[in-house]
This record gives C-alpha cells, sequence and structure tokens, in this order.
C-alpha cells in the first residue's frame, strides 16, 4: 500500500467565486505572493484489494473510492512503511484535530491544515511531504473575513 498527496491549481471559476465573495480582496492579495498558483490538496490512499480511496476536505470531508489523481495533478509520493487501516487512518486524524476534524475555514482549517492533520496523526511522510502541502495563505485572508 501507498500513499499519494496530489495537487491540482485551483481552477478559474473558484478563483472567481473568492474574488466575488472579498469584494475584488482575493486577486489582489494573491498577485502579492511568492508563487503564482494556488493548490487544492487531497491524497490518494492505496488499499491493499489494489483500490484506491480519494480522500479530501472540502466544506466536508469526503472519501471516494475507486479515484486516483485528478488530470493535471503534482504528485508525490508518501512511503508507508507500518500497517494501518483507512478506519485507523480517519480515526487517528480526528483524535488529532478534535474539534476542527469536521468544520471548515478557508482560512485555517482547509484542505491543507487537514493533510498536515493527517500526516502528523499518523507519523507519515517527512519534511518534503510539509513543504508539498503547505502554502503560506495566510496574507490572502487577513483582514477579509467574508472568504
Amino acid at each position: 500500500s501507498y500513499i499519494q498527496l496530489a495537487r491540482n491549481p485551483l481552477s478559474a471559476a473558484v478563483k472567481l467565486g473568492m474574488n466575488a465573495i472579498s469584494l475584488g480582496d482575493f486577486q489582489k492579495k494573491t498577485k502579492k505572493l511568492p508563487y503564482d498558483r494556488l493548490f487544492h490538496l487531497y491524497m490518494i490512499i492505496a488499499l491493499k484489494n489494489n483500490k484506491q480511496v480519494l480522500l479530501e476536505k472540502n466544506e466536508v470531508i469526503q472519501m471516494k473510492v475507486g479515484r486516483g489523481a485528478r488530470q493535471d495533478a503534482e504528485v508525490k509520493l508518501v512511503n508507508v512503511n507500518k500497517k494501518f487501516t483507512l478506519h485507523t487512518l480517519v480515526n487517528n486524524t480526528k483524535k488529532y484535530m478534535g474539534s476542527k476534524f469536521l468544520p471548515y475555514s478557508g482560512v485555517n482549517n482547509n484542505c491543507q491544515d487537514f493533510l498536515m492533520a493527517v500526516m502528523k496523526a499518523n507519523n507519515l511522510g517527512d519534511e518534503s511531504h510539509i513543504k508539498f502541502i503547505k502554502q503560506n495563505t495566510t496574507s490572502i485572508f487577513k483582514n477579509n473575513h467574508r472568504i
């Protein structure tokens, strides 16, 4: 079994929506960032029965069986050298996150925060995986509570 971290650039529709909600502030702030793209992050978990599960957090946590990485995704393999079940992975994450497990916030409880928690709660990956996941979005959301 293995895990792949995956990220896709935010779509034009999502960016347009964020910009509308923030009254134009989203676009202004993203132009000032030191990188040119923002990403939606998720993971693909390969099970021992050769099925794949896509795990992600949008407004809710979602699991989809039989889904690999989306088209145009950048992926990073996480070597898994221990046995655990999908149930254990999610339960460990739930314990680690506590009251932040279910709620969603684009500012401080989004897809990347969820993946960071999955990795830390289950002792997976290393610094290179953290760098792949973590984007500094604080400046985008600073002083804008509409997003």
